[in-house]
């Protein structure tokens, strides 16, 4: 509907006529084969340009970028670049609100470890586009496990963690915070799973927890 509104006001001369940037694509292997930082600046770029035309339409083709489809789910697909260093996660229909808000919260919080680094973020309506870091799934390990179980306790519970308590690493009673915030006063439903957690890998093997979509 909101875009056979736009192609007939565009046909009656209304407003004018919106192109995508995406379909005149730079050089994608020299995107790709350019150091991240690089390569991130110009997909954020060609999105940035593509904004308006999905502000107005809703329509993106990731494909057009280059990028294939690893995974999809009840609300949205995923998205994995050539050089598997970014994925696109687009939303399926109109209504994907909570994540909408929690990705506007995540870009509030890229100085905490536990949110997903976020580098575009398009909406047409309640639809999402978002250009975020590639992250590995979460191991199905005691330790991860735990992780899962705990935060979904704390944050349906409303157990807050003291910002005296040392015991919990740097950025986690922020998050636990976020989420209860979302949960409680928005009234999004909790959906914290192993689903929704992933990994970012980290030197010596380790591994950081990433909360990637925790409401619905």
């Amino acid at each position: 509907m909101r875009k056979t509104f736009f192609r007939i006001a565009e046909a009656l001369g209304i407003i004018s006529k919106t192109n995508s940037p995406l379909y005149h694509p730079l050089d994608l292997s020299a995107i790709y084969a350019a150091p991240a930082d690089e390569a991130r600046a110009q997909l954020v770029a060609l999105l940035e340009g593509h904004r308006q035309y999905f502000e107005r339409y809703g329509d993106i083709t990731p494909e057009l970028l280059g990028f294939t489809e690893e995974a999809f789910g009840c609300f949205g697909h995923v998205y994995l670049s050539p050089c598997e260093r970014f994925v696109l996660k687009v939303s399926i229909h109109n209504d994907d609100v909570a994540y909408g808000t929690y990705v506007n919260i995540s870009m509030q919080r890229q100085h905490n470890p536990f949110f997903p680094k976020i580098y575009a973020h398009l909406k047409s309506g309640n639809r999402n586009v978002v250009l975020m870091e590639c992250l590995d799934e979460l191991p199905m390990d005691p330790a991860a496990n735990a992780f899962v179980k705990s935060t979904k306790e704390r944050v349906r519970a409303r157990i807050p963690i003291s910002p005296e308590c040392k015991r919990y690493p740097e950025g986690y009673a922020e998050l636990v915070d976020d989420l209860t915030m979302l949960v409680h006063t928005f009234r999004y439903k909790c959906d914290i799973r192993s689903h929704n957690v992933m990994v970012r890998p980290l030197p010596g093997g380790k591994v950081q927890y990433v909360v990637t979509d925790p409401v619905c």
